[in-house]
């Protein structure tokens, strides 16, 4: 492969590390290229891209974008580069401004901060690009890989594959979500038959409840001889905003009083990687934190939960809990273990201890988003 002779100056706009769309101030430069295939013959009318090799472009699932600069060659393969700034940037040749489908090839240069004479056009050859494929495991849709530095999108199927034309020599492939990277891989020049794995590593935040509305997805239960009211407050203790406010009592040894929350649905916690919360209060002997599976005559499971006991803090703290903190299953108070509910669970609920107060606030899950 051909690079550059000599280099270009110049950082181009609309292109940024994570999404196109940014603006630099840059110093004018010119440069004069022909652009060559990979033959060696003039690419005549040929749509060129020019991008930061680090940019990848902003795919909002109905087309692609500003990223990069664009230019179109003369009958000769020639074109000017202008407004450039020193960095390393790709350059892809395509076919025509009217079908980017077609590659003609692309190469990497590095621009450096001096310019060399304009009379004298810079050689840029392009390599024939090459096909990978490969396979996406997130459940994330609608997702897109892409090829960074350059305008290449390609949509995951239905089944998770995708194949598409990428240029020659080392490139990061992109896993990209809501213009969200959720997973990337490399490639190497002298891996012609690439076949990708790309595995979601976002780790999802789902804000279930904040109390700032109300509180009227919650609702309260309790046992023979035991009461429990809840109401929504000011947090109050340095905290700013509302708080969940639960107050029981409980005169039976076997009593229980609980807020709880239903999920709408059954939901599959299996790729849970923890709840977190904040609370306070005063409770005698502790709270406990559930994920309840509650299940009627048409269901194919029974009902339990898997728990945690939690001592309850006098100030605001937040509370981590993770799959492997919640206790083994031993049947106390229903308790079936975490592997026995978590993919189907219907509920969360926070018992109140044998009596006392606490106040919750946001409760987050990381890993999962069920909506």
């Amino acid at each position: 492969m051909m690079g550059l002779a000599a280099a270009l100056s110049g950082v181009l706009a609309a292109c940024s590390e994570k999404t196109a769309g940014s603006t630099f101030e840059t110093e004018n430069s010119v440069a004069t290229v022909v652009v060559l295939h990979a033959d060696g013959t003039p690419a005549a009318y040929s749509h060129v891209q020019v991008c930061e090799k680090d940019a990848f472009v902003n795919f909002l699932g109905t087309g692609l974008s500003d990223v990069g600069k664009s230019y179109e060659t003369d009958d000769a393969g020639v074109l000017t580069l202008k407004d450039l700034k020193p960095g390393d940037y790709i350059v892809e040749a395509l076919t025509n401004r009217e079908d980017e489908s077609i590659l003609l090839g692309a190469t990497k240069v590095m621009i450096p901060a001096v310019l060399p004479d304009t009379s004298i056009p810079i050689s840029v050859q392009v390599d024939e690009p090459r096909t990978i494929s490969g396979h996406v495991e997130t459940d994330m849709s609608p997702a897109y890989v892409i090829v960074r530095g350059t305008r290449h999108v390609q949509a995951v199927n239905a089944t998770g594959n995708f194949s598409m034309q990428i240029p020659q020599g080392d490139f990061e492939i992109l896993l990209v979500y809501k213009n969200q990277v959720i997973a990337s891989d490399s490639v190497k020049a002298d891996e012609e038959n690439e076949s990708l794995v790309l595995t979601d590593t976002l780790v999802r935040e789902f804000l279930l409840e904040d109390f700032e509305d109300s509180s009227f997805a919650w609702y309260v239960s309790y046992s023979e001889y035991a009461t429990a009211s809840l109401e929504r407050v000011e947090a109050g203790e340095g905290r700013e905003g509302m708080a969940a406010h639960f107050t029981s009592q409980n005169d039976s040894v076997g009593g229980w009083a609980l807020m709880g929350h239903y999920l709408g649905k059954e939901v599959d916690l299996s790729a849970l990687d923890s709840v977190s919360f904040w609370v306070r209060g005063s409770v005698d002997n502790y709270i406990s934190f559930a994920f309840d599976v509650l299940a009627d005559s048409t269901s194919a499971y029974t009902s339990g939960k898997s728990w945690i006991h939690i001592d309850v803090p006098s100030e605001w703290s937040r509370i981590v809990v993770t799959p492997d903190s919640l206790l083994a299953a031993d049947s106390i108070g229903g308790n079936i273990g975490w592997d026995a509910i978590k993919d189907h669970v219907t509920n969360l609920s926070i018992f109140g201890g044998k009596d006392g107060e606490f106040w919750i606030d946001e409760i987050v899950f990381y890993g999962v988003d069920w909506e």
